[in-house]
């Protein structure tokens, strides 16, 4: 990946690209840690899925005022933008359905399972108040419609969002995974459990 830490597809990265990319790459890091080669590749699979990881939540902390108006007013126009640029991680509002609960929702639930099983992906408060701004904005999905997994609404209307099934399933996965995470780690500051 580039220095930020996003992959590419074209000229743009997309959040769930990049969550599939860092999943991928994390759990092919188990597999080597598994053979135990003596390579210390298992090490260096899991820092980029981790990093990938960190890119995208720096994205999402360049959207903060958008994250903290869309938890009082669920308006399409404070939506968190899911396609960035890969080098710089600014948001590429053109020609893309941005309102994707699912989007936020995939990478809460892969964060936190990461975070369980040891990763160490959240370094500092900040961060943590971050990823509760996070599930706050994704735990109204049930009744917020957007553009669910494919980026496109209705069938013969695919501007127009509707109620995903798709959305609604991964937010309540993700809740459910994050519903008492510490974000730093087992054993660390309550002040840090979502």
């Amino acid at each position: 990946p580039p220095a930020l830490g996003l992959f590419p597809r074209s000229r743009s990265s997309y959040i769930t690209d990049n969550v599939y990319c860092a999943v991928s790459i994390w759990a092919l890091s188990k597999v080597f840690g598994r053979l135990n080669d003596g390579t210390g590749r298992h090490i260096e699979l899991e820092l980029t899925a981790v990093k990938t990881m960190r890119a995208v939540l720096f994205c999402f902390s360049k959207q903060l005022d958008k994250l903290e108006k869309f938890k009082y007013q669920q308006d399409p126009q404070y939506c968190l933008h899911t396609k960035f640029d890969p080098e710089t991680g600014d948001e590429l509002p053109q020609d893309f359905q941005h309102m994707q609960i699912r989007s936020v929702s995939l990478y809460l639930f892969y964060l936190s399972q990461m975070i369980r099983s040891g990763l160490v992906l959240i370094y500092t408060l900040q961060e943590c108040h971050i990823i509760q701004n996070l599930v706050y904005y994704i735990e109204r999905a049930y009744r917020i419609k957007d553009f669910g997994m494919w980026g496109q609404g209705i069938r013969d209307r695919p501007e127009e969002p509707e109620l995903s099934a798709s959305s609604i399933g991964i937010t309540i996965a993700a809740l459910r995974a994050c519903d008492g995470l510490n974000l730093f780690g087992e054993g660390c500051s309550r002040d840090t459990v979502l």
